[in-house]
């Protein structure tokens, strides 16, 4: 099995007021290349495909348009970010669908679609979408607890979220994590606006 994994295409920023709608299309035009040439089986889209949760109708076009891309060469499937709106994802959820892209933007239990089967491939995908402190650590957790500790809870949580929807996969198939997550020990990096 061939699998494409992307994220963070960020349609929609600027640089000092300049659009990068053009480079947007141009990169994600060529990704559709590159997918097309090697064959891939399966492309994984993790999270912040927009820049900002309101994007502008001319973003919302370029990506749907990739997706819609993508997605003539192998299934795609997407989980939203942290700068998606999730709900602004699912409302588009049923059209993209219709051209085999799959989009996850709420958290969703293994049988609710969390997790994505191909039999074809004898894989195995669970979807988890970006979830804040704010959307698991409660604001009971966060008026008892120091505030050191907000992290931890936060990551405890999340691992158990994560095991809850994974316990079941077989160590018989090819088993796939795709989320926008940050990685315990990583370091953030300043991207390009600093």
């Amino acid at each position: 099995m061939k699998l494409l994994h992307t994220s963070d295409w960020h349609v929609g920023r600027t640089i000092r007021g300049r659009s990068r709608a053009e480079e947007h299309r141009a990169v994600l035009a060529e990704m559709a290349g590159i997918a097309a040439s090697e064959s891939v089986d399966l492309i994984l889209v993790a999270g912040d495909v927009f820049d900002v949760s309101a994007p502008s109708p001319e973003s919302e076009r370029i990506v749907y348009q990739a997706l819609l891309a993508l997605a003539e060469v192998a299934p795609v499937l997407v989980v939203s970010g942290n700068h998606d709106h999730p709900r602004r994802l699912e409302a588009v959820t049923p059209l993209l669908e219709l051209g085999r892209v799959t989009v996850r933007a709420m958290p969703a239990r293994p049988e609710d679609g969390g997790l994505v089967r191909f039999a074809d491939f004898n894989t195995t995908v669970a979807l988890l979408p970006f979830l804040s402190q704010r959307a698991i650590v409660t604001a009971d957790d966060l008026m008892e607890l120091d505030p050191d500790r907000h992290d931890g809870k936060y990551a405890t949580r999340l691992a158990a979220i994560i095991d809850k929807l994974t316990e079941d996969l077989s160590s018989d198939e090819v088993n796939v994590f795709c989320s926008h997550l940050t990685v315990h020990g990583g370091a953030m990096g300043g991207g390009e606006r600093t």
